[in-house]
């Protein structure tokens, strides 16, 4: 345990260099001088958990989202949100040998809810990791490594740099900081930097980035000002006016040094065997509904069907499923609708096959649900009173990049439809709408 008078001292030292740094002109030499003496201070402050423990250490992390007016006006797609989390919670759990390697690890990552997203232990030689949210899990063989505190590493990392540079600052919560910078780079050239706002959103890049349009980037170390501990580690770029803009945030603690019998209750990681396949295949006794007479028969909601001559039906799909055997949570959104029993899937295509219709329709209540869980391919989205048949109803138009590929979500009583079409142009889809009529 390191003497708090000591680290008194220290710290009272530097204050003083460090306020006189930052109210005068230095030269390059001096100012690099003093920022690795803030490293190397901050540096012999931390205390590192050693070999026979069990180290928890808890983690904010926050990732730079679309701003709100980017997002699509529909009620129908999954939550942008959801996909660009703002902020998470991130713990660690590892066990030090006596001989000071790591040979269990666990960390987990939660929403702002407290729902688990993701899971990953290291034991044994082995790392699995599970993606709770998408229920998708893999296995792989991992090195056992001489233990690191993710805070000495990041400082130790930042003394081997050249270049650095230092200014008061802010961090994600308000808290004044003094960050340490890395040299910046360029990026132009950057395939990530320079997608347009409609790929980047389409791409669902992470941090997203699109708008600010970036020309250089760096990393950034935030130091307590009153301790000089570190406070977080953060993704900076820089837009064409120079502006600064924070992309993505790490936020530290000190660790908790847990006892030995909590090591049973950390180390214990429950995965479902179906989360290890890769595939999707449907549970033995699924059955599947091939034909629009099977179809009409079997479900309790009214059914549209389009009667023009330039389009022919050539497939019909409907899945009635185990209720017994769920399918796993990869298996979600419209576009496995069909497959999932959710709702009955029409295709229709010219005589030329240059030209598709493909519709999903269901009940109102488990359409909005798939829909909800489903990544929008749009960008746009506008609402509509248009005909379906002879009804008047409710409409939402979705636009993509793709002029000849047009969506649409239809409310029509007791039945939702979801409508892609490819090949179509936009006034030759709400012709063929008014062609529609309710199977009698």
């Amino acid at each position: 345990m390191k003497s708090k008078l000591v680290a008194g001292v220290i710290s009272l030292l530097l204050s003083v260099s460090l306020l006189t740094a930052l109210f005068a002109v230095r030269t390059p030499a001096a100012e690099a001088g003093e920022i690795r003496q803030l490293l190397e201070t901050a540096l012999a402050q931390i205390e590192v958990p050693g070999p026979g423990q069990i180290v928890h250490y808890s983690y904010t992390v926050y990732h730079r989202s679309p701003p709100a007016g980017l997002e699509p006006g529909d009620p129908y797609h999954l939550p942008y949100k959801e996909i660009w989390p703002a902020r998470q919670f991130e713990e660690t759990w590892l066990e030090i040998d006596p001989q000071g390697k790591t040979v269990r690890w666990r960390t987990q990552l939660r929403s702002e809810d407290g729902e688990l997203l993701q899971d990953a232990m290291f034991d044994n030689g082995v790392e699995s990791d599970y993606n709770v949210s998408e229920g998708i899990a893999f296995r792989f063989p991992m090195e056992v490594r001489p233990f690191r505190d993710v805070r000495v590493a990041l400082i130790e990392d930042f003394l081997q740099k050249e270049e650095l540079s230092r200014r008061q600052n802010f961090a994600p919560d308000g808290q004044p900081v003094l960050s340490v910078y890395a040299r910046a780079t360029n990026l132009q050239g950057s395939a990530w930097a320079s997608q347009s706002i409609e790929e980047a959103l389409l791409s669902f890049s992470r941090p997203f980035v699109a708008d600010l349009k970036p020309v250089s980037e760096a990393s950034r170390i935030d130091f307590d000002p009153s301790t000089f501990l570190p406070a977080g580690e953060a993704r900076v770029v820089w837009d064409r006016s120079g502006a600064e803009h924070v992309i993505s945030y790490r936020t530290f603690s000190e660790p908790e040094i847990l006892p030995g019998d909590q090591a049973s209750v950390v180390f214990h990681q429950e995965i479902p065997e179906w989360a290890f396949q890769d595939s999707f295949s449907a549970p033995t006794g699924t059955q599947s509904l091939g034909t629009l007479e099977q179809v009409v028969q079997h479900v309790d909601y009214p059914l549209y069907v389009l009667d023009d001559p330039t389009l022919q039906l050539v497939a019909t799909s409907l899945t009635i499923p185990d209720p017994t055997r769920p399918f796993p949570a990869f298996v979600r959104g419209i576009e496995l609708a069909a497959s999932l029993g959710v709702g009955v899937q029409m295709i229709y295509v010219n005589e030329e096959n240059t030209a598709k219709l493909r519709v999903i329709q269901g009940s109102v209540a488990s359409m909005r649900d798939a829909l909800r869980q489903t990544r929008p391919t749009w960008t746009q989205a506008e609402r509509l009173q248009l005909r379906l048949g002879n009804d008047q109803v409710v409409a939402w138009a979705l636009t993509g990049p793709e002029p000849d590929q047009m969506r649409y979500v239809i409310e029509a009583g007791d039945t939702i439809l979801y409508l892609a079409s490819d090949g179509l142009a936009p006034e030759q889809v709400l012709d063929l709408l008014q062609r529609f009529a309710p199977v009698k």
